[in-house]
C-alpha cells in the first residue's frame, strides 16, 4: 500500500511541478500485441504522467537542465565538450562505454533508444525491451532473434517476459553481439540450467 502512495504522490507531484509542456515525443507500441516484432511508430504528448520521468531540482525551470532556450525543442539541447547534456549526470554509463570491448554503434545518441522526458519502460526507453530494438534491427537479416520472446516465455530469475535486454547490453560488454556473457555457455546457463543438457 505505501509503495502505490509513493508512486501516486510521485505522479502527482511531477504533473504539478513540470505542468505539461506543449510537445510530442515518438514512443513504439507492437500494433498487434500478439507480434511484438511489427511495430508502429506514434507521436505522444508531452505530460510527464508516465512510471518514469526525468525529475530536476524542485521541477522549476527543470529543462534548462538540458536545452538552451525557453521555448525547448530537439535543436536546443546542451552540449558538454561535444556529447549530449546526458553526460552530466550519466558518467558512469560513459566510463562503462569506455571500459568494454563492445557497445552500440549509435551510443553516444541516447535519445534514439531513450525518452529524455518521460516512460513506462525500463530504463526510459521509448518502447518495451523489444519493440525499441525492432525498430532499427527488424529490417535487416541479422536483427532478427531466434530465442522466443514476449509475454509467453518469461526469464526464469525473475517472471519477466524475455526480450533482447534480456540477453544484450548495449551499454557496453566485453562479448561480441552485445551480449551480456559469454554466448558459447554461460549466457544459455543463466537460465537453462547445464545439468538438463548432461
Amino acid at each position: 500500500m505505501k509503495k502505490i502512495f509513493v508512486l501516486l504522490s510521485s505522479l502527482i507531484y511531477s504533473h504539478l511541478a513540470f505542468g505539461a509542456p506543449a510537445g510530442t515525443f515518438k514512443h513504439m507500441r507492437a500494433v498487434n500485441p500478439k507480434d511484438t516484432f511489427n511495430i508502429k511508430e506514434e507521436n505522444k504528448k508531452i505530460t510527464f504522467n508516465y512510471i518514469h520521468i526525468h525529475q530536476f531540482g524542485n521541477g522549476k525551470e527543470s529543462c534548462s537542465y538540458c536545452h538552451t532556450s525557453e521555448s525547448p525543442s530537439s535543436k536546443d539541447v546542451k552540449k558538454i565538450n561535444g556529447e549530449l547534456v546526458c553526460i552530466e549526470c550519466h558518467q558512469d554509463v560513459y566510463k562503462r562505454i569506455g571500459s568494454h570491448l563492445y557497445h552500440h554503434k549509435n551510443i553516444k545518441n541516447c535519445t534514439m533508444c531513450h525518452d529524455p522526458h518521460q516512460s513506462d519502460n525500463i530504463a526510459m526507453l521509448k518502447g518495451n525491451g523489444i519493440t525499441v530494438c525492432m525498430r532499427c534491427h527488424a529490417k535487416n537479416s541479422k536483427g532478427y532473434c531466434v530465442h522466443p520472446q514476449g509475454d509467453k516465455h518469461l526469464d526464469p530469475r525473475n517472471g519477466q517476459p524475455i526480450t533482447c535486454i534480456t540477453c544484450h547490453y548495449t551499454m557496453g560488454t566485453d562479448y561480441k553481439y552485445l551480449l551480456k556473457w559469454n554466448g558459447e555457455s554461460a549466457l544459455c546457463y543463466q537460465c537453462h540450467s547445464p545439468k538438463r543438457y548432461k
